[in-house]
């Protein structure tokens, strides 16, 4: 009789196992109940806001996360702009969601916390997890361990608190109670901004990369137009570092008036005199790189020299982006980073190629025009990559000196300020051309002309 339950017991594993271990895999949400709703409650953002939602449960399947399963693969479904980390890259945060599984306790996930982040997650209607991906992930790591079982009995003896129907809720096989919002939230401006709001837990802090991307898109055209009146009137080719610190009191109010610092965390922004902090420093930093690649994948795979320059241009990428959509080069410089990165990876092999004309060492050059250099090995000799003349150009000022790069950055950046005006009948494409796209270094030897046309643009 005990071999028959044991061997039940380790068949039932196996299924688990195998519905958590393919992360692609999902389960069909079509034939599972209709949720079990309870009372109403609130959520209270750092930034004041509240936002309505109902107590309910729901079936642990109908629940989609940001990634699933042990491989923490990324869910398709998933709305990308509502999570600004990555459970696949970041070690700590799966290690995050093992032990919570390990550990888990019904305090932890059934306390009618109004903060985003304590407390049942919070789901859209279509089970979206708005907040608290990780506590969803730890609860299905833990139905698939064997370790769920206190929770679930919890969930029913605080049915009366939470204000749903026990019995109607012991039909789910995995129960799971949430906090589903009352309205529907679809917006990609507002699902990014919850994406931050939401999930700023001091005890689980976004990665510098994360804080990039997840910033820079609560970054709406007024706060972008504010930004760039500012840096308008900062001389041109000024660092970030500079920027900030001549602007600082302005920049601040922006800040804080859009949201991108929560107001609880002011005194760790703002020094007595009006100055921002180093910790302030490095949020703008971290935004204006963002603006620059909002990609998290590529921004993580960048070597930390491309980041830095990124950074330190962030203002020009900032000016350009206010500039409207015909002079965002955000497509363009999106391509420059991967293939400035594939061409540092493949640096020891290009290193040796020598220019059968003039005197280029640029790795971006090697990569693209091997068959203008002597020692291409086979790997890339007529299987050169192919790019954008646009991506071509900004992937080789990535490789001048930081301010240099940001000195190309602003000659743009400069006419595009200037487009309703001075060059209002010129194209982009032109004034790509006259500026990032030719490039003469200090003794005046032209580096690189990469002309553009005006269909090379759209």
């Amino acid at each position: 009789m005990a071999g028959r339950i044991k061997s039940r017991k380790a068949r039932r594993r196996a299924i688990a196992r195998k519905r958590m271990t393919d992360g692609a895999a999902q389960t069909a949400i079509g034939p599972l109940a209709a949720p079990v709703f309870g009372r109403a409650s609130r959520v209270v953002l750092n930034s004041g806001e509240h936002v309505a939602v109902r107590y309910a449960v729901m079936e642990a399947d109908a629940l989609i996360t940001s990634h699933r399963g042990l491989l923490y693969e990324r869910d398709p479904r998933y709305p990308s702009s509502a999570q600004p980390r990555d459970y696949k890259a970041e070690k700590t945060l799966q290690l995050a969601v093992q032990v919570r599984a390990q550990r888990l306790d019904p305090w932890q996930v059934l306390t009618d916390s109004v903060l985003p982040v304590d407390g049942p997650p919070i789901v859209r209607r279509d089970g979206v997890v708005l907040s608290g991906n990780g506590r969803t992930q730890s609860m299905r790591l833990a139905m698939r361990e064997g370790l769920y079982g206190e929770v679930r009995s919890a969930i029913f003896e605080r049915a009366g608190w939470f204000g749903f129907d026990g019995e109607a809720a012991k039909a789910f096989r995995e129960p799971v109670l949430v906090r589903m919002t009352e309205k529907d939230v679809t917006d990609d401006g507002l699902l990014a901004r919850y994406g931050v709001e939401m999930n700023r837990d001091p005890g689980q802090g976004m990665s510098a990369i994360e804080q990039s991307v997840g910033l820079a898109r609560l970054m709406d055209a007024h706060t972008v137009a504010r930004l760039a009146s500012i840096a308008a009137e900062t001389p041109d080719g000024c660092t970030a570092r500079e920027f900030m610190k001549r602007q600082a009191g302005r920049i601040a109010r922006v800040l804080v008036e859009s949201g991108l610092i929560d107001q609880c965390k002011q005194s760790e922004c703002f020094a007595e005199t009006g100055d921002l902090t180093e910790t302030a420093k490095d949020i703008v930093e971290n935004v204006l790189a963002g603006i620059a690649v909002s990609d998290i994948d590529v921004l993580r795979k960048a070597s930390l020299s491309t980041q830095d320059r990124l950074s330190r241009a962030g203002v020009e990428f900032l000016r350009i982006k206010s500039a409207g959509p015909t002079w965002d080069v955000s497509r363009f410089n999106l391509e420059a980073v991967r293939l400035k990165t594939e061409a540092e990876n493949n640096s020891a092999i290009l290193r040796g190629m020598r220019p059968r004309k003039g005197e280029s060492n640029s790795l971006v050059e090697k990569l693209l025009h091997p068959e203008r250099f002597y020692g291409a090995q086979s790997r890339f000799a007529g299987e050169a990559w192919k790019a954008h003349p646009a991506s071509e150009a900004l992937a080789m000022a990535l490789e001048l000196a930081p301010r240099e790069y940001v000195a190309l950055l602003s000659s743009f950046a400069t006419r595009c300020e200037s487009n309703e005006s001075l060059f209002r009948n010129v194209h982009p494409a032109e004034v790509f051309s006259a500026t990032i796209g030719r490039y003469r270094n200090g003794r005046g030897v032209l580096q690189w002309y990469i002309p553009l046309e005006a269909e090379d643009w759209s």
